[in-house]
């Protein structure tokens, strides 16, 4: 049995674009899991500075500044987090639409070539289950 070779290369071609948009997806998402982590260590900080100055909270009454402060906290740390979920939803977004176009590709490609008796149905049926089992894993290692 010998595996058509353009069909074989089609699966091929679309590693090095997965790899391209997974280096510039982390790049966006370990600065934006950075600044996330900043954000909760300053909430932390904040709580704890507030928690062991309590006594002095309550005697001046600094209820409304405290609130305030922590509100400054959180709004830059959800700032934090929805840059991290915006890089990880368009990561996972573009991964899933390359996979799909490559099988658009195979799926067009074998059946031109199927349709000229290039190769046989066996051929064509393997392509299009082995374009899925050859991606996923991929996907999940990047």
């Amino acid at each position: 049995m010998c595996i058509n070779w353009i069909l074989g290369l089609i699966c091929f071609t679309v590693i090095p674009i997965l790899v391209i948009i997974t280096v510039h997806f982390r790049r966006k998402m370990k600065i934006a899991m950075r600044e996330s982590k900043i954000a909760i260590a300053e909430i932390n900080s904040q709580v704890e500075s507030s928690v062991s100055g309590i006594r002095v909270t309550k005697a001046f009454t600094n209820n409304a500044l405290e609130e305030k402060k922590f509100d400054k906290f959180n709004n830059k740390y959800i700032e934090a987090r929805k840059k991290v979920f915006d890089s990880m939803a368009k990561y996972f977004a573009t991964s899933e639409f390359i996979t799909d176009f490559s099988n658009i590709i195979i799926l067009i490609g074998g059946g031109i070539f199927l349709y000229f008796d290039m190769i046989n149905f066996a051929d064509y049926s393997l392509f299009i289950i082995s374009i899925n089992l050859f991606l996923q894993p991929i996907n999940k290692l990047i």
